[in-house]
């Protein structure tokens, strides 16, 4: 396994964001930023991890206690959907 890289905290939120919404460009909204700003965000997020798809990254962000289970559940659980 790929030794911990640390994110910056914008990296933090978007992969947050994505975690919750489910993908770049609900993310952008969620997070009022343009979708390039992500797409460059979520790439920096995959050198650090090693990945290539943004599963990988989620699954990275859980292992290293970025992301938390349960707060991502009750997010998904609560969300709107269009």
């Amino acid at each position: 396994m790929n030794e911990k890289k640390d994110l910056t905290e914008r990296e933090k939120e978007v992969l947050v964001g994505i975690s919750i919404v489910g993908n770049r460009k609900a993310a952008a909204k969620l997070l009022n930023i343009e979708k390039t700003t992500v797409d460059k965000h979520v790439e920096a997020i995959f050198k650090k991890f090693g990945v290539h798809e943004i599963s990988s990254a989620i699954l990275f962000g859980l292992y290293y206690k970025i992301l938390d289970l349960n707060n991502l559940v009750k997010a998904l659980l609560t969300r709107k959907y269009d």
